[in-house]
C-alpha cells in the first residue's frame, strides 16, 4: 500500500463520483490512491489545495466540494474545519463568499453539471505543474514517526527513557544528534523527542493516563506518518498551539503535559492563591521556588489558614506589581505583569483585596506555580 497522493487519481475518483451525482469522503480517496488514510489524513488538506488551484487556473467549478465526511457522503453536508478550508481556498482564488453555504451548495451543483463534459484524466502540463514544497519546519518533526513507531515497538506505552533508546535507533538520528546540547547543557535529542510527543499529544496520537509514561491513542496505534505526513501535522497543530516566539526551538523545553493531566487527579488536593512579600518590599518568591516551600509573612495573621495547607497541595505565587491591560494577557486572563515599579491607583476594594493577600493590585496573573510544603 503506497503512502503517496496522486493528483490525476484523486481527479478521477472525484470526477466518477460527480457523474454519478454523488459525493465522497476524505477516506474513499485515500483508497482511491491505494493509501493508508492514517498516513496521509494531514497531507489531504495540502493535496486538495493543490487540485483545487489547478481547477481555479482552469476556470472549473472546485473539484473539493463533494469531498466531504464519511458520515455526510448521504447528504452532502460540509461542515466544521472542512467547511472553513473549503471557503478559505475559495476567498484565496477570488470567488465572491457571501454566504458560504449558498456558495457551497452552488459549487456542488457546478461539479455535477460540469463533470459529464469534464476531461476524463487530467493532465498536467509543464506551465500548471502543482506547486511542491520542502519540508520545513523544525528539526523534532522528522522525529514523529520514529517517537509512534517506538511506543508500538514498546507494546503501545513506555517510559521517556525507554521512548529516548528506542527513538535514538532510528535511521534518521545521528550520533552528532545524540551528543548535541542546548545553551542550558541540555540534550538536544531527548529537548526534540519532547516536542515531538507534544504535538502527537495535541494530535490525539499520545496520552498520559499514568503519570511518567506515555502511552498511544488507539488513533496514535494506527498511524504512520512519513515526513510529508508529519510536516502537515506540524503545520495542523502550530498555527493552533503556538504561544510565543521561543516556542519549538532548541533552546525552548517542550511543556510538560504529565503536570497538566495530573493536576486535578487527586479530590482532596487543594489550591492556594499566595503573597511572597514581606514587609512591603521583601520579596520572597524565588527563595519559596528554589525551596519548594512557602512561609506565612505574619505570626499571628493568616495562621489558621497556613495550617491548614497540606503537602502535595498546590500554590500559585501572584506577579508583586501588576497593571491592568485593555486586551487580555498571552495567557488570555486576567491582567499581566507591569514591568515598572509604580503602583496603579486602587479603589477601596482593592485595597481590601490587597490587604488579604500581602499582594498590591488585583486580578493578577500567577507567576510560579508548584507543590507546597507549607511551615508555619
Amino acid at each position: 500500500m503506497s503512502d503517496q497522493l496522486d493528483l490525476r487519481r484523486t481527479y478521477r475518483a472525484i470526477l466518477d463520483a460527480a457523474r454519478e451525482k454523488r459525493f465522497i469522503s476524505y477516506g474513499d480517496l485515500a483508497k482511491a490512491n491505494g493509501a493508508n488514510w492514517q498516513s496521509v489524513r494531514y497531507e489531504m488538506n495540502r493535496h486538495l489545495g493543490d487540485l483545487v488551484e489547478i481547477a481555479a487556473e482552469r476556470d472549473w467549478p472546485m473539484p473539493s466540494a463533494i469531498v466531504v465526511r464519511n458520515d455526510n457522503t448521504e447528504t452532502g453536508v460540509l461542515d466544521g474545519k472542512a467547511r472553513d478550508g473549503f471557503i478559505n481556498a475559495a476567498k484565496e482564488f477570488g470567488f465572491d463568499v457571501s454566504d458560504p453555504a449558498a456558495f457551497v451548495q452552488q459549487q456542488q451543483q457546478a461539479m455535477f453539471d460540469w463533470a459529464e463534459t469534464a476531461p476524463d484524466e487530467l493532465t498536467l502540463s509543464q506551465g500548471v505543474q502543482p506547486k511542491t514544497e520542502n519540508a520545513g519546519g523544525p528539526q523534532f518533526v522528522r522525529l514523529f514517526g520514529p517517537l509512534l513507531d517506538a511506543l508500538r515497538l514498546l507494546g503501545g506505552v513506555g517510559e521517556p527513557k525507554q521512548v529516548y533508546q528506542e527513538v535514538a535507533k532510528s535511521p534518521l538520528v545521528t550520533e552528532e544528534d545524540l551528543q548535541a546540547t542546548n545553551k542550558k547543557g541540555a540534550s538536544k535529542f531527548e529537548n526534540q523527542v519532547g516536542w515531538a510527543r507534544f504535538y502527537l499529544a495535541k494530535a490525539g496520537h499520545i496520552e498520559s493516563k499514568n503519570r511518567g509514561n506515555w502511552q498511544l491513542t488507539p488513533e496514535g496505534r494506527e498511524t504512520y506518518l512519513d515526513e510529508a505526513a508529519a510536516v502537515a501535522l506540524f503545520r495542523t497543530i502550530h498555527g493552533r498551539f503556538q504561544s510565543s516566539s521561543e516556542e519549538d526551538s532548541d533552546e525552548a523545553d517542550p511543556p510538560n503535559e504529565d503536570d497538566l493531566s495530573s493536576l486535578f487527579d487527586d479530590a482532596n488536593r487543594r489550591f492556594w492563591f499566595v503573597g511572597a512579600v514581606w514587609d512591603g518590599n521583601d520579596d520572597q518568591a524565588e527563595r519559596f521556588y528554589a525551596e519548594g516551600v512557602w512561609q506565612n509573612g505574619y505570626r499571628d495573621k493568616f495562621k489558621d489558614r497556613a495550617t491548614r495547607m497540606q503537602p502535595g497541595d498546590r500554590i500559585a505565587i501572584k506577579s508583586s506589581f501588576v497593571r491592568k491591560l485593555t486586551s487580555p494577557s498571552r495567557t488570555g486572563t486576567g491582567t499581566s505583569p507591569a514591568c515598572g515599579s509604580r503602583r496603579p491607583e486602587r479603589s477601596p476594594r482593592q485595597r481590601r483585596m490587597a490587604g488579604r493577600s500581602r499582594w498590591t493590585g488585583s486580578g493578577s496573573t500567577s507567576r510560579k506555580t508548584g507543590t507546597s510544603t507549607p511551615t508555619a
